[in-house]
């Protein structure tokens, strides 16, 4: 792995694989930079893609929270600041950090792809997000993501019970600690580029599933309604995990945005 020096210090730790323009990958809540995986094998072919483990999980570890977006979108600056600008993919959390990364650094943003995504959170999901941490501790993580697992996936994704055992196995490989999960929660509670959308330049595609139960469809309409000239890809039979269930569909969205922007 690379490493980045985040402003207060953080060693932050990123895979860099592929050649090509620049992607920087940023993933949602809890999830290190192998939730990926599937997808760089893809997106690597013609990206340089860079994959953080961000603030709070994984081989960057977790510093005393709580975080907010914006000091995840300066950790992700610092990556960049090394590296050079790129095209940003942000899924949920990950999304959120990136809306930051265009407001504060837009000098290091070719394009954005927001995936799953949202200006503020709906007061269900956080209210979700704010039991989550408790919920951690108290049940232990392989209960945890049982539960969490029921609002990013698919029913058809649990109709063969080895997917469920997959992704726990996974997960519970990578879970975060305790104290990592409640500083990305409490990010995640804290975000609100509602009123700032405008503000980003960057060319722009909001991607989301219809059928997202943990962010409503229309917190994308939002989003895509905020920044000027972005575009909207919504997916009739989509959930949260876009990236994973809809893997080939992601990928040559992806592709094809970053790829449109560099052209134009």
């Amino acid at each position: 792995m690379q490493t980045a020096t985040a402003p207060d210090g953080l060693a932050i730790q990123y895979l860099r694989q592929g050649g090509g323009p620049r992607m920087l990958l940023l993933q949602g809540l809890g999830a290190t930079a192998a939730a990926w995986t599937v997808n760089v094998v893809q997106l690597a072919r013609r990206f340089i893609c860079l994959v953080p483990d961000q603030r709070g999980v994984g081989a960057t570890g977790a510093p005393p929270g709580p975080y907010s977006t914006t000091q995840m979108a300066l950790d992700a600056a610092a990556i960049l600041d090394a590296e050079g600008a790129a095209h940003v993919v942000g899924l949920s959390m990950g999304g959120a950090v990136a809306q930051e990364l265009a407001l504060a650094r837009p000098e290091l943003v070719r394009s954005l792809t927001l995936v799953s995504s949202f200006a503020r959170a709906d007061p269900r999901a956080i209210a979700l997000t704010r039991a989550w941490p408790d919920l951690y501790e108290a049940a232990g993580p392989e209960l945890f993501f049982r539960q969490a697992y029921a609002w990013l996936f698919s029913p058809k994704f649990f109709e063969r019970p080895g997917n469920l055992e997959t992704a726990i196995t996974y997960a519970l490989r990578d879970r975060p600690t305790l104290e990592g999960l409640r500083g990305q929660c409490a990010a995640v509670i804290g975000h609100d580029s509602s009123a700032r959308l405008g503000e980003i330049m960057a060319p722009t595609l909001v991607m989301h599933g219809v059928r997202d139960l943990l962010t409503p469809i229309e917190s994308a309409r939002a989003l895509a309604a905020g920044i000027p000239g972005a575009q909207l890809h919504e997916i009739a039979g989509g959930y949260h995990a876009l990236n994973l269930e809809c893997q080939a569909q992601f990928n040559r969205v992806v592709i094809a945005h970053a790829e449109r922007a560099a052209s134009e």
